[in-house]
């Protein structure tokens, strides 16, 4: 069996953007995707990038070595500019409101800031920080967390 894996009403699924569209187009709250087309397709984008770049270059790295955000920060300015510039133009990563696109976001950029060196390397992205603050300090968050 693959992980994440999440098994509901008898239905198991795997994959953790299957697990997380199938919660939130299955259960009550606040849908978490754009209807809008652009929006949408931007919550993708983001997913994505965070999956298949963010994850593998950054966390990776950080599990490998720990000290690799202080010793070599430079490396990983480019994908924190990134972010940084898309947060100028929008509240949350896809558009003005919480999306699936953020939830990704979350725990990789709340482990990058825990990391050595890491709390210095997103401060000097603005819109990254406020960012951060803002996702990462919600409840469900830091429930979610402990």
């Amino acid at each position: 069996m693959r992980m994440p894996v999440m098994e509901f009403e008898g239905y198991t699924l795997y994959e953790s953007l299957a697990i997380a569209i199938y919660l939130d187009e299955s259960l009550q709250g606040p849908a978490l995707q754009p209807k809008d087309t652009k929006e949408r397709a931007s919550m993708f984008k983001w997913i994505s990038a965070l999956s298949h770049y963010y994850f593998h270059d950054i966390v990776l790295s950080l599990i490998e070595d720990n000290e690799a955000l202080r010793n070599r920060p430079a490396d990983f300015d480019e994908y924190f500019s990134t972010l940084d510039t898309a947060l100028k133009e929008t509240a949350h990563l896809a558009c003005d409101k919480l999306t699936l696109a953020d939830l990704f976001a979350a725990p990789i950029i709340a482990f990058i800031d825990q990391a050595d060196g890491g709390t210095n390397a997103i401060n000097k992205f603005p819109a990254l920080r406020k960012w951060t603050h803002k996702v990462c300090s919600r409840k469900s968050f830091v429930q979610a967390s402990n």
